[in-house]
Formats: C-alpha cells, structure tokens, sequence
C-alpha cells in the first residue's frame, strides 16, 4: 500500500521497519543512558604509584576457617570460590561445600568420564534464580547439581573459552578468533541448555562490538560480577557488558598509551616468539570488579603490575611499594582480591603455607588479635582460611 504526502510516495511497509527501528534505537538509548562508560588511562595507573590501604575501599574483614577433615581436605584448588545464602563453594579435585562458619557440608560431583562425572573444570556457577550449581567441562559437558550434592541433569553444549550462566535458562560463551571450532571462532554466542543457539554475536561486527578486530586469544575474558558479564580482550581497548536485551555494549575504555598493541597483531601462541613479541605491550591480564573499584593485573613490556581504578573519581594507579594492598583495617594479612561474591564482598583465600612464608619476610603484619586467634591450632596442611571484604557503597 503506497501512501502520497506532499508529493511524496511513501511505502506503508517502509514507515513500519522505520517505526520499529526508531523503538529499537530510543529503547537502546533509554536502557544505556544512565550508564557511563568508564574511562581506564592503564599507562597513567602505571605511572602514578601509590599506598593503597585496605580501608580506602572497605568497611570491614571477616576471617572463616574451614574445617579439616580427610573426606574435605584441599589438596590443590584453593583459589576459585562461589558463595550462596548458605555456604562457600570451592574447586578442588571436586566440588568442596562449606557452610558459612567453615563446617564442612557435603561434595558436588567428581572427575571422572561417567553421567555427573567431569573430566577437566573450565569454570563453574551458582545461580539464585535456580538454587542449583553449574559445572563446565571442557570436554563439552554441562553437569547441573542441587546444592546437597544431587546430581539433576547433564547437557551437550558449545563450551567456550569461556562460559556463564546468563539466567536459568540460558548460558553465554566467548569464542575468541583461532578457537577450537572455525565456525564458532571470533563470536558471542547465548544458548538455551539443550545447545541450541538462541543469539550469535560475530565482534568484527561494528554494530555490536565497535573497536574489536582480529581477536586472538591473548588474555582474552568473561568475567560476571553479580549479574553483570563483562567481555574483554588482552590487548584491545574496550571491554563490554551485556545489556538487557542480551547485546554487548562498551563498559570501559582502556588506554595503553604507546604501549598499545598494533590492531595487526596476531602471534601464535605455539610461536617461539611468542613471549618476545607480546611482552612489547601492554596486556591486560585480568578484571575484578567491586561496587566503587576496578582491581586490574596487567603485564607491562613483561612485568607483573597490579592496578585499582576507582569508578567513583575515574583514577587509576598502581600499588606501592609492592602489589598488595595494605590491611590497616585490623593489621592482619594483606590482601588482593581473587575474586567477588554475588552480594559484591571480595575474598582471598589464604594458604596457611604462604602465610607463614610471608610473616617472614614481614609481609604479612601479626597485629590482629582476630587473626591470631583464627589461626590457633592450625597447621600448615590445614585447609585455607578465607578471607571476606566488603567494599564501600
């Protein structure tokens, strides 16, 4: 049907796609305007070395020993943690549940190549909607367990270099270029459980992830902070969130300055050279994220730096004198986040070996009496005591 306005032939099925287009673009905008984009100068926070003490972001500490017994001892993990209302979650040769004082709980799954059986974790979730655990394989597996240990169900999925629960029923993988599958590299794909495909995101599209090109796989993540994912790449200068309508879209802009990598760069991790010829630039190495803070790990020409971005007052810097941030709230262990919780309490789980190896070199300050007392009675084979901080608001 044609429509005639002031000598203008217009299509009616023309105005519609306009229409529809107008609502995408206002509801897109709606959705993004009350969300800054965060401006990271990586090159400044290097440059600009400061004391970082513990209670320049936070309020308050709590220590959690977990109990020791041979049917819960840690023997290797140790660093990867997810929490509940309930209890702590952590990977080891399986799935280890403590409740909230350490009392050990029960076990999830194990390896193996049987029904609930994993044989290589490349992350796993808990996620509240659901109140069910998820356990990536990398061989392609998705093991959903209860929180008692119950084993519910077993899914064939697309496992990504990185993988995330998105709600419950769907999940998210990162596929960056030169990954495993040709046909999946240099994308974002959200799939229901069952593996079928429900959104594919190529990044060389400028549409949708504008600045990407090329991606390898240096360094490359998908970080989820509370029900936020984050998407970055090592050597490039944007990383994304997926907003909700499930599309990403720019959260920070990161500046390397000279060091920053020419967007030709593509070397083979396999290439003797390799190390040579990435250790050149500045790579971002890893996110963690707190509701004021940015905690960052780069490599800057070869050596490790840690770095905090404070969102509230866009500044970056870099610790000093070394990569550790001071406790000066209770004069106990030092700490370094390893990662966030989903209520946004950062944690660190502390090796009682590193910590009796860092008192000394007077790394690690003896003044808390809540520490100490933590600590009686413990000794070096002991599981690890947790450590939980939450940031200010």
């Amino acid at each position: 049907m044609k429509l005639i306005k002031e000598g203008v032939v217009l299509h009616k099925s023309h105005n519609m796609h306009i229409s529809l287009l107008l609502i995408l673009v206002v509801s897109f905008h709606t959705e993004s305007a009350g969300f800054q984009v965060g401006e990271v100068s990586l090159i400044e926070g290097i440059k600009s070395r400061t004391k970082v003490s513990l209670s320049d972001f936070s309020t308050s500490i709590k220590y959690i020993k977990l109990e020791t017994t041979e049917g819960c001892l840690l023997r290797g993990g140790r660093g990867y943690m997810v929490a509940t209302d309930s209890c702590y979650i952590i990977l080891d040769e399986k799935l280890y549940c403590f409740d909230k004082t350490g009392k050990f709980l029960n076990t999830i799954s194990a390896r193996g190549k049987g029904p609930g059986e994993f044989v290589e974790v490349s992350g796993f979730e808990y996620c509240k909607q659901t109140d069910r655990v998820y356990i990536f394989d990398r061989t392609g597996k998705l093991l959903i367990f209860s929180l008692n240990g119950e084993f519910v169900s077993e899914h064939r999925i697309p496992i990504g270099f990185h993988t995330s629960i998105l709600n419950k029923n769907q999940l998210v993988a990162y596929f960056p270029t030169r990954f495993s599958q040709l046909s999946h590299g240099n994308r974002l794909i959200i799939n229901s459980f069952d593996g079928n495909t429900i959104q594919s995101f190529l990044k060389v599209d400028r549409n949708i992830f504008t600045d990407i090109r090329n991606l390898t796989i240096h360094n490359s993540g998908l970080y989820k902070y509370q029900d936020s994912i984050t998407i970055w790449e090592g050597l490039k200068d944007t990383a994304y969130r997926l907003n909700s309508y499930n599309r990403p879209i720019p959260k920070y802009i990161f500046h390397y300055g000279r060091l920053k990598a020419p967007d030709f760069i593509d070397i083979p991790q396999t290439s003797p050279n390799y190390r040579k010829e990435i250790n050149k630039y500045l790579r971002l190495l890893r996110i963690r994220e707190s509701i004021r803070t940015l905690f960052l790990e780069v490599s800057n020409q070869g050596e490790y730096s840690r770095l905090v971005y404070e969102k509230h007052n866009n500044r970056c810097i870099s610790l000093f004198p070394s990569n550790i941030i001071e406790n000066d709230i209770d004069d106990g262990p030092d700490f370094w986040p390893q990662g966030s919780l989903y209520n946004g309490n950062l944690y660190q789980i502390l090796d009682l070996t590193i910590i009796e190896e860092n008192k000394k070199n007077r790394r690690v300050n003896n003044g808390s009496t809540i520490f100490q007392d933590i600590q009686k009675g413990s000794s070096l084979d002991d599981n690890p005591i947790i450590m939980i901080v939450k940031p200010k608001l």
